[in-house]
């Protein structure tokens, strides 16, 4: 990346005080002052915790050569220096020029919502990949794009990072990604000045309520997504017209629109399904014409991230009938309903489900295509929402013979704290307390017999544990395939 004037970054960004020149030259755009290099423009950003004024010496010291600023304590000799109100916002745009606006240089397909998310993106990848549109995804799991590979650590990244993927995937020849917006990315404006070819909504729960406060808060910035729409053919809002509020969001689309549902009178629905083990089937009916589906995707809840999906593709110009084609060969997410079978053992599925929503859909969808005895491993991750607990460890003992309540990713928590908050929301006493997760998946997976399903939640795809400040290897999938190959029938 060549670098910029400043004076060519600042389009779009309003200011109330500049103090140094717009003719100096930056090499890059940060928010974290340890990422900072010569010649840098260092975003003083306000988080939860700290306030990144504090860092502006720090960020001189390391070569910055513009701070951004919405609380001008100092100044600096040598050094431009720009006051602004929203420092965030401020970050987000000249992210985006710096990088050439890259979000108008290709599709860009954005999904929001508590659960689903990660299902759809890769579904809507796998379909435009298909049909012979490069495509690439950044996300919960991962962020990758061609020969472009590296694992996420955030749902949404900060903006600087976004604009680089986009630029980046613009070079390499690709023309979609899809991303999944959370409401935590779109709170902190990282996608702010990005323009979206298609945005999804797929379901609202209660989740994050530690960050928003407010249910209301929350959807509200869920909404903010559909704001963002660009004017043009082949675009529009794709709303799950089963969420009650579905409504809401509408109200935030300005131009094209396409309802889905199951329940309610939507634009594409689905009707006579049918779910197994081995997966779902079902009748789309959009228009006139009906489909037949056939997916390896098992239960209700992937219905409706199968339509979702569909209904992007279809806002994007491919017909029904190509998207439908291809999902039969769609393999599947990691850490999503991911099945572990083995001969002669039991079933083992490893999901993310960490709302209890999510986790109902989950062990509704098991109970309905097994009928052997169900075994749970559950927790809840530490320094999060802690009004989802109780409810999650209701859905558990509601659906479950037997409860395993373990340990999530307990952070700077008390684990037995979190694990007590849970077991308030149990109104069966199906449940056992093993805080140590291994011990728990490995107790759960010994009693369970060859017709019976564990059911491992909460982390899916992740491959550590965060505990105290530390972050240890830990993965579900994994621990659970080491111990099946020891398995050797139920105990006592």
């Amino acid at each position: 990346m060549s670098w910029l004037k400043l004076e060519n970054l600042l389009y779009g960004i309003e200011y109330t005080e500049l103090l140094g020149s717009t003719n100096t030259y930056v090499a890059g755009v940060t928010g974290d002052s340890r990422k900072v290099r010569p010649n840098n423009m260092f975003f003083a950003l306000r988080g939860s915790a700290c306030d990144g004024n504090a860092f502006i010496p720090q960020a001189i010291k390391a070569g910055a050569s513009v701070i951004v600023t919405d609380n001008l304590q100092q100044k600096y000799d040598g050094v431009t220096m720009l006051v602004v109100p929203d420092t965030r916002i401020a970050l987000a745009i000249c992210s985006k020029n710096f990088y050439g606006d890259p979000s108008n240089k290709l599709a860009l397909i954005g999904i929001t919502g508590t659960n689903g998310k990660t299902t759809v993106s890769y579904l809507i990848e796998h379909t435009l990949l298909y049909n012979s549109i490069t495509a690439g995804l950044m996300g919960t799991v991962e962020n990758r794009f061609a020969d472009y590979f590296c694992r996420s650590w955030m749902t949404t990244p900060e903006s600087p990072f976004i604009n680089y993927l986009l630029n980046r995937a613009v070079h390499d020849g690709v023309k979609a990604m899809v991303m999944e917006v959370s409401s935590h990315g779109i709170k902190q404006k990282r996608i702010e000045g990005l323009q979206f070819d298609v945005a999804v909504f797929t379901n609202l729960s209660h989740d994050h309520l530690d960050y928003h406060e407010t249910y209301d808060d929350y959807c509200f910035c869920k909404a903010q997504l559909f704001g963002a729409i660009k004017k043009k053919d082949n675009a529009g809002a794709v709303i799950n017209a089963d969420d009650s509020k579905a409504g809401y969001m509408l109200e935030f689309v300005q131009g094209a629109r396409l309802t889905y549902g199951i329940k309610n009178t939507a634009d594409m629905m689905a009707k006579n399904i049918r779910c197994s083990k081995d997966g779902t089937e079902f009748i789309l009916c959009y228009g006139q014409s009906e489909v037949k589906v056939n997916s390896p995707l098992v239960g209700v809840h992937n219905v409706y991230n199968l339509l979702a999906a569909i209904g992007a593709c279809v806002v994007l110009g491919i017909s029904v009938e190509k998207c439908v084609q291809c999902i039969q060969c769609f393999k599947g997410v990691p850490g999503r309903l991911e099945r572990i079978s083995l001969q002669g053992k039991p079933t083992v599925y490893v999901d993310y489900a960490h709302t209890h929503d999510a986790l109902e859909h989950i062990l509704k969808t098991i109970r309905s295509v097994h009928t052997g005895i169900l075994h749970v491993v559950m927790g809840c991750g530490g320094n999060r929402d802690k009004t989802k607990r109780a409810p999650m460890g209701r859905a558990a003992s509601a659906y479950a013979d037997t409860v395993y309540i373990t340990s999530d990713n307990p952070r700077s928590e008390d684990p037995l704290a979190i694990i007590g908050d849970i077991v308030k929301g149990c109104e069966n006493s199906n449940y056992c307390i093993i805080p140590d997760r291994k011990e728990a998946i490995q107790t759960a997976i010994g009693r369970a017999q060859e017709n019976d399903v564990v059911v491992i939640a909460g982390k899916g795809h992740e491959q550590y544990q965060l505990i105290g400040a530390s972050s240890f290897p830990f993965d579900d999938k994994k621990t659970a395939q080491e111990i099946l190959c020891t398995h050797e029938g139920a105990v006592s």
